[in-house]
């Protein structure tokens, strides 16, 4: 969707079906039941947390120095 309107053909019933359960399928076996499921919980990968380092050095360095180049 885009601007509230679709971008590309629609899935077939049998094609979403299918998505639909191997996104179902991949979920932990806690979350997938319909009372009181637990949900799961995200967790950063190394190259993720590596990445997230880098832009933060990246900003620091280039982006928050004010008039005089000071951190």
């Amino acid at each position: 969707m885009r601007e509230g309107q679709r971008v590309s053909e629609r899935a077939e019933l049998d094609t979403a079906r299918q998505r639909f359960m191997a996104d179902l399928a991949a979920l932990p076996t806690g979350a997938r039941t319909i009372r009181a499921p637990t949900a799961p919980k995200a967790e950063l990968s190394g190259r993720l947390s590596s990445l997230a380092a880098d832009v933060r050095r990246y900003i620091e360095k280039n982006l928050m120095r004010d008039a005089h180049g000071a951190v």
